[in-house]
């Protein structure tokens, strides 16, 4: 697959493909944008592209050098990703190794750290070391989804290039390319945010169907309220996504609040509801359960008070 059938990203594509063909590159590129958009496989194309036999400035997929590097097993290319969620100094060590000698089979070594923003404080500054003298023939990408708590001394020392969100036409044909029907893709782009990774994970679980019915229980009164919030905290499955929703669910009840029209809603589908819903509001009541659903986002996984967190947002 070459360059021009990667969907959503042409602008990105274009500066590495000016930069392949000019043969002046960085050290280091920084790939930041929302997850599951293609970050990493316009990364893994460029490194392809980089030792490609066949085709210049591009890779063609099929070569010897691009089969290996989709199969992980190319001698000069290196994937670095978390271990439990964490980036760790041990694994910059070891990349460090790696990257001192010659490249083997391709004409330059390639790294690429994802989720590099799992980096911790020992390994950020091990990585340092090595973007501040990078060794010849390689190079390195990271790929991030936020840079807020990477160390500017990293970001300052990487090419950096963002990727925005996939459109809903991109999203659509990448999905029927997986077999979705058009009315499976209509349900999930909403839920998707513009992230390829994220509709798929939502058609997995069929989280369409389960939001429908938190979307209706969410009108039933407290006692109904209650339940809902004890079975969503009993569910470790469902919890994130669940509270993914209800974040957009108040969301969309600002936006209706504040008169604006149903076309900006993530849950278009679900607007006579969220009609309903809006009629018993007021603007700063739902902000305040914004403010709760992000702190309870934000420590999910250390929470043991999640059902009663949930019913502070459910019920007041």
């Amino acid at each position: 697959m070459p360059f021009d059938e990667i969907r959503g990203h042409s602008r990105q594509v274009r500066i590495l493909k000016s930069m392949l063909a000019s043969g002046q590159l960085p050290h280091a590129f920084l790939f930041t944008g929302i997850e599951g958009i293609g970050k990493r496989t316009v990364a893994t194309g460029f490194v392809k592209a980089l030792n490609c036999l066949t085709l210049p400035d591009d890779f063609c997929g099929q070569c010897l050098q691009c089969s290996k590097i989709d199969k992980q097993v190319h001698p000069d290319v290196m994937i670095v990703e978390p271990e439990k969620n964490v980036l760790k100094i041990e694994q910059m060590r070891a990349l460090q190794q790696e990257i001192i000698y010659k490249p083997l089979e391709g004409k330059k070594k390639a790294v690429i750290i994802d989720a590099a923003e799992k980096m911790n404080a020992q390994a950020a500054n091990c990585l340092l070391k090595t973007l501040e003298e990078p060794p010849e023939d390689t190079v390195l990408v990271l790929i991030a989804h936020s840079v807020s708590d990477m160390l500017p001394t990293v970001l300052s020392r990487c090419q950096r290039l963002h990727f925005s969100p996939l459109c809903d036409d991109d999203i659509s044909s990448l999905l029927a390319r997986q077999g979705m029907d058009a009315q499976q893709t209509g349900r999930l782009l909403p839920l998707a945010q513009g992230s390829l990774q994220r509709a798929i994970m939502f058609a997995g679980c069929d989280f369409v169907s389960r939001r429908e019915k938190i979307a209706e229980r969410l009108g039933q009164g407290a006692g109904a309220a209650l339940k809902l919030a004890d079975d969503l905290a009993r569910d470790d499955e469902v919890l994130p996504m669940a509270l993914e929703f209800l974040e957009s669910w108040y969301r969309d009840l600002l936006v209706l609040l504040e008169g604006a029209s149903d076309a900006r809603l993530y849950n278009a589908d679900l607007a006579d509801d969220l009609a309903h819903a809006a009629a018993g509001a007021t603007r700063d009541s739902v902000i305040e359960k914004i403010k709760k659903l992000r702190r309870l986002q934000s420590g999910a996984a250390f929470n043991p008070d999640m059902q009663l967190g949930l019913e502070a947002v459910l019920l007041y």
